[in-house]
């Protein structure tokens, strides 16, 4: 027992000793102790002293503006700056001129906004030479001139009988309608008119006396009018609401032609017509038109 205590005495003696000497410092060597690290090494935030870092103040906006200026460019590098650098330097000028209203300020304000004017005619004018050089850029097939407008109705409405008339017999429209709705009545009379003039069938189907026709197409509202192939069944919507003859006939044109596979969702308002001209959007189509650019530029 007493070798047991007097083993604890001295392991606790030792983890003492090994303290103590882990608080000393190190003997600074001479030729070490007024240099570097060590001449230095009690100072900074530990030992409360905080060295305080210069903040470089900022220039007031004032003394921004008042240091803008076009002497500080050429004019090569005022003509040919990024557009949005261009915008801020005539932002800048304008704020000086109103800042500072001297003659100077004023005079370079009106100068770069000169600069802006004649660039922005000189894309005008390179833009009319490049839509007159490659004129299918510019949909001169679109011309709003008299002669360009009275062919352009002549060929709608060619290309319109054309489709009413050639499948009147593989088509109906299902008109759904309701007692209560006044809106039908107007409907009912424009529909009237379009099977006068084409010759095609409409069934009109009371929503209040078969509900069940009216949810198997999903019908909320009336009037509602959808084009069904007689062959396929397939059908397509045509309007909700009341339409109007020339605005049915033309819905009628394109439900037709998209449910016999000939017209695109992409396509969709596109007359035959205006195929691989300024309003072309299937993607093989202008692919095509723009081969020749592609290969020309990339020589």
């Amino acid at each position: 027992m007493k070798k047991a205590v007097l083993l604890i005495v001295v392991l606790l003696l030792f983890s003492f000793t090994v303290r103590a000497v882990e608080k000393e410092e190190p003997p600074l060597p001479p030729e070490k102790k007024d240099e570097g690290y060590y001449g230095d090494r009690k100072r900074g935030w530990y030992w409360y002293e905080i060295e305080k870092k210069k903040k470089e103040e900022k220039k007031k906006p004032e003394e921004e503006l008042a240091s803008v200026s076009l002497k500080n460019y050429t004019i090569d590098e005022v003509w040919n700056m990024h557009p949005d650098r261009f915008s801020k330097l005539l932002d800048d000028l304008k704020k000086k001129a109103v800042m500072m209203p001297t003659e100077e300020s004023v005079l370079e304000y009106y100068i770069i906004q000169d600069i802006a004017r004649r660039k922005s005619l000189a894309f005008a004018s390179t833009a009319g030479f490049v839509l007159q050089k490659n004129p299918g850029l510019a949909g001169d097939e679109l011309s709003n001139s008299g002669p360009a407008r009275d062919t352009r109705t002549a060929m709608n409405v060619a290309e319109l009988m054309a489709v009413l008339e050639s499948y009147r017999n593989d088509y109906g429209i299902v008109f759904f309608s309701s007692r209560q709705c006044g809106y039908c009545l107007a409907q009912k009379r424009i529909l009237s008119s379009f099977v006068e003039r084409y010759g095609w069938s409409v069934e009109e189907v009371d929503i209040d006396e078969k509900p069940s026709y009216a949810a198997v197409f999903g019908v909320e509202r009336v009037p509602y009018l959808i084009l069904v192939s007689r062959e396929t069944g397939k059908y397509i919507p045509l309007a909700q609401g009341v339409v109007g003859l020339s605005e049915l006939e033309e819905r009628v044109q394109r439900g037709v032609l998209f449910l016999q596979g000939q017209r695109s969702a992409e396509r969709f308002v596109i007359r035959d017509y205006e195929s691989g001209g300024f309003l072309e959007t299937e993607k093989e189509s202008v692919k095509k038109m723009y081969e020749r650019f592609f290969k020309d530029y990339k020589k």
